[in-house]
């Protein structure tokens, strides 16, 4: 990619990269080299550009990917561990300009790596202004909760997690059945205030054979 500006320590050889395209498709306008790996992006109502990049943070570039408005880190495990930095690994933007990354709630081994669309436990959602300055921190979802996307509401001030959690679709006589993922998408303020959740199925003790059927839990729990 000939021309590529490089940003936040790139080289001509990273392989995350932001190309913006001219209105026909057929030609690119600008390019840019952010580093090693780039999960996701969100561009917000200046066109402005985000991008998770993993192990290497988050970064908020201009317009035209020219320049580097902002840049936040992921975790880094502590050197006696051996573990390598948590990702980052989803970002949206508000319409008002909110910005909030997803952070995975474990970190890597030297030789593995979490998976890029969802991390064990909650995770932690990382909320900031536009101009880079933190508004919260916090995990993403209590109890076996996993969370794989974030989506910011700014016109209602909330934030919107969406992911899964681990259950089981029966119990008779002590036996358990075999293991269900439920979906969840949940509602919470900018500080992780619980507002509403959807889906999110629980199991109560209702048929005559013993089985529990999901139902819709319409409060925290």
């Amino acid at each position: 990619m000939a021309g590529a500006v490089l940003l936040n320590g790139a080289t001509n050889t990273s392989q995350a990269s932001i190309l913006i395209l001219a209105p026909d498709g057929k030609s690119v306008k600008f390019a840019a080299r952010l580093g090693t790996e780039a999960l996701d992006a969100a561009i917000d109502s200046q066109d402005r550009i985000y991008v998770a990049l993993g192990f290497e943070g988050g970064v908020a570039l201009n317009a035209d990917a020219t320049a580097v408005r902002w840049y936040i880190a992921s975790d880094s495990a502590p050197s006696s561990t051996g573990l390598r930095r948590a990702m980052i690994h989803r970002v949206d933007v508000g319409s008002a300009g909110t910005v909030a990354f997803l952070m995975t709630a474990n970190q890597s081994t030297p030789t593995t790596r979490p998976s890029n669309d969802v991390s064990p436990g909650p995770g932690f959602v990382l909320v900031f202004d536009n101009n880079g300055q933190p508004i919260s921190r916090f995990a993403g979802a209590p109890g076996s909760r996993n969370i794989l996307d974030v989506v910011v509401d700014d016109e209602r001030q909330m934030l919107i997690l969406i992911g899964w959690k681990q259950a089981t679709d029966w119990l008779v006589s002590g036996s358990v059945g075999g293991p269900v993922q439920i979906g969840l998408i949940r509602g919470v303020t900018f500080q992780g205030d619980f507002l509403w959740l959807g889906y999110d199925w629980h199991t109560y003790p209702a048929a005559l054979d013993g089985r529990y059927p999901n139902e819709v839990s319409i409060q925290e729990r």
